[in-house]
């Protein structure tokens, strides 16, 4: 889809804005680039760096599990590593996919747990059979 269109009038020119039509047909306003007569968002050689920009912003803002985070977790007892993490997330001091890392690490824990009490019962049931 080609959503630029060069050959708009002299009235957009004129004013400095943007000679491409937005998508909805109407003209652009934004300032276009230095030298230039379309903006960075119609111009084709600026799309990567909007793009490149938009996905360094991301990286700089998003929060990522952090040390002190599983530090805070009483692992031992994971309803209560549960409620903590709910208890973040509410608050904000937690984003969702850091309390869905949090919540698949407590998940392993309960599951190494469980198979400890399982090889655990094993044990004894091969000890009771063998008469030991």
């Amino acid at each position: 889809m080609n959503f630029l269109n060069k050959s708009t009038g002299a009235s957009e020119q004129a004013n400095g804005h943007c000679q491409a039509r937005t998508l909805s047909g109407g003209p652009c306003r934004a300032l276009p680039l230095h030298g230039g007569s379309l903006c960075v968002f119609h111009s084709p050689g600026a799309r990567e760096r909007v793009r490149e920009g938009n996905r360094l912003g991301g990286l700089r803002t998003a929060r990522r599990l952090r040390a002190s985070d599983l530090a805070a977790l009483d692992l031992a007892r994971p309803e209560e590593a549960l409620s903590q993490v709910a208890e973040a997330l509410i608050r904000g001091s937690i984003n969702e996919g850091v309390a869905r890392e949090l919540r698949g690490l407590i998940r392993a824990r309960v599951d190494i747990f469980d198979l400890r009490e399982v090889n655990a019962r094993l044990d004894a049931l091969e000890a009771a059979k063998n008469g030991r």
